[in-house]
C-alpha cells in the first residue's frame, strides 16, 4: 500500500467512484472523457466523477491525472461526493470547514498529504450520512455503508467462542460476542481481541451479523508480563511488576474480569494472581488507567518417566 507515498489525482478519483458504487458505470463509460490528458484506462472513472459533479478539471481541458492530489482537492471531492456542496462553499476554506463539521477530517493531521491520509479520508467518508435532496429540501440519509447493508460499531469483545466473561462460551467457535451481540467471525481474526475494545464493520444478512473487518481501538493499553517479573505484593487492588528492571504499579478495576487458564474465575485470590510458571496479560480497555481484564496462564510441568 505504501502509506507514506503520495496518491495521484486519478487514483483518488477512482477510489471515490468505487466508494460510491459506480464501478459499472465507469467501466461502461470507458473511452469517453472531456479531458485531453487522461489515459484510456482511466477515462471511465474520470468522466463518471465529472458527471456526478465531483470534479471539474484544472482548466484548458486538462485534469492533471498523474499529479499528486492535495489535501484541499481531496476534501473538496469528498464533500461533493457526499452531497454537502450546495453551491455555497468557497474553495478551499468553505470545503475544509464543512469537512471538519461532518467528521471527514477526524484523525488526520493538518499537514498530512500522504497516501495513508487520503485513504483515511475515504474511510471517514464511509461513515458519514449522505445528504439527500427531496423537493429541493435537503436531509441527511444513510451512510454509504448502510446503503450496502454494512454497519459499523465499537464495543468490548467479551466472548471469543472459547472463553467468556461470564463463564463458558455462549457462542459457537466461529462466532464472537461484542457488547452482548453475537457476530460470525467471517474471515476476520476477531478472537484475538478478547477483552479489548474493538472497532468493526459487519454485514446484516436477514438478521445474521457477519464481521468483515475488526481492529482494536486506541483505548486499549495491554501489558504482557512473565511470572518471574510479577512482584509478590500484588493484590486484586493493584498489580505490581517489573518492566525493564523498573517497578511499575497499576490499579485494578473493582469490576475487573479474571480469566484463569481460559476460564472465567471471578472468585480468584491474590495468590492466584501469581502464577509460578506462566504469564499474565493486563488489559485496560477504556483508557482510565485501571485494569479491566486479566488473563492468567499458569503452566504445570509434568515429567513422564515411561511411555
Amino acid at each position: 500500500f505504501k502509506g507514506d507515498f503520495i496518491m495521484t489525482r486519478e487514483e483518488f478519483v477512482k477510489c471515490v467512484v468505487s466508494m460510491l458504487g459506480y464501478d459499472e458505470m465507469a467501466k461502461s463509460s470507458s473511452g469517453k472523457c472531456d479531458f485531453t490528458d487522461v489515459t484510456e484506462e482511466m477515462t471511465g472513472y474520470i468522466s463518471t466523477a465529472e458527471y456526478l459533479g465531483i470534479i471539474s478539471g484544472t482548466g484548458n481541458g486538462k485534469f492533471e491525472p498523474e499529479r499528486a492530489i492535495t489535501r484541499d482537492e481531496a476534501v473538496k471531492m469528498l464533500v461533493c461526493a457526499l452531497g454537502y456542496d450546495m453551491g455555497d462553499l468557497a474553495y478551499p476554506l468553505g470545503y475544509k470547514t464543512k469537512a471538519a463539521r461532518i467528521g471527514l477530517l477526524d484523525g488526520i493531521g493538518e499537514q498530512d498529504t500522504s497516501r495513508g491520509a487520503m485513504a483515511r479520508l475515504i474511510v471517514n467518508a464511509l461513515d458519514i450520512p449522505v445528504m439527500e435532496s427531496t423537493n429541493n429540501e435537503y436531509s441527511r440519509g444513510k451512510t454509504i455503508l448502510e446503503h450496502r447493508k454494512i454497519y459499523s460499531g465499537k464495543g468490548i469483545l467479551t466472548d471469543d467462542g472459547i472463553t467468556s466473561y461470564t463463564g463458558a462460551s455462549a457462542v459457537s467457535k466461529d462466532s464472537v460476542c461484542i457488547d452482548h451481540v453475537n457476530y460470525m467471525k467471517g474471515s476476520t481474526s476477531a478472537n484475538k481481541y478478547f477483552g479489548q475494545k474493538v472497532s468493526y464493520y459487519y454485514k446484516d444478512t436477514n438478521g445474521d451479523y457477519e464481521l468483515i473487518y475488526i481492529r482494536p481501538t486506541n483505548d486499549n493499553t495491554i501489558y504482557n508480563i512473565d511470572s518471574e517479573d510479577i512482584d509478590p505484593t500484588t493484590t486484586k487492588q493493584k498489580f505490581i511488576f517489573y518492566n525493564n528492571k523498573k517497578k511499575k504499579q497499576i490499579k485494578i478495576s473493582p469490576i475487573c474480569n479474571y480469566i484463569y487458564n481460559g476460564k472465567a474465575y471471578p472468585e480468584i485470590t491474590d495468590t492466584e494472581l501469581l502464577p509460578k510458571d506462566g504469564n499474565v496479560t493486563l488489559i485496560d480497555n477504556d483508557g482510565d488507567k485501571k485494569i479491566d481484564t486479566i488473563l492468567i496462564s499458569d503452566y504445570m510441568t509434568v515429567v513422564v518417566q515411561r511411555i
